[in-house]
């Protein structure tokens, strides 16, 4: 059989507590975000053995190394933290592409929350020492 794919994982909504916003009253606590991302993996072959040996991409510890990472930062704009974010998913775990979106809840009152998305294509590999590369 002869096909074209594209292979993804998507994490939805990971919820994590991090220092985030301009306001006096954001920055006296932690402000909870959520996290959607999608990244590239290969499924073929480890697919075929139902086996996590093999596989391209270990999510679960991409997300306890993003949880970590996000918990460590402090910024003030969303902008910020999802361009930081993309350029430490990329060096961290070698990211061919990605599309990443933060919603902040409650940032505004009118609204549920507001989101930054961002979707990045790399040109260049990075060389990593990350466990959660096979």
């Amino acid at each position: 059989m002869s096909y074209s794919s594209v292979e993804t994982v998507h994490i939805r909504k990971l919820c994590v507590p991090c220092q985030l916003g301009i306001h006096p009253s954001e920055r006296r606590h932690d402000q909870i975000i959520f996290i959607d991302l999608t990244m590239p993996i290969i499924i073929e072959g480890v697919a075929d053995k139902d086996d996590i040996v093999g596989v391209s991409l270990n999510y679960e510890s991409v997300v306890h190394q993003l949880t970590d990472w996000v918990k460590q930062t402090n910024f003030h704009l969303l902008e910020t933290l999802v361009k930081q974010m993309a350029d430490w998913l990329h060096q961290s775990f070698n990211l061919t592409w990605l599309r990443l979106q933060i919603t902040k809840p409650k940032a505004i009152e009118e609204a549920e929350g507001v989101s930054v998305v961002l979707e990045r294509h790399y040109t260049s590999k990075v060389i990593s020492s990350n466990p959660a590369m096979a």
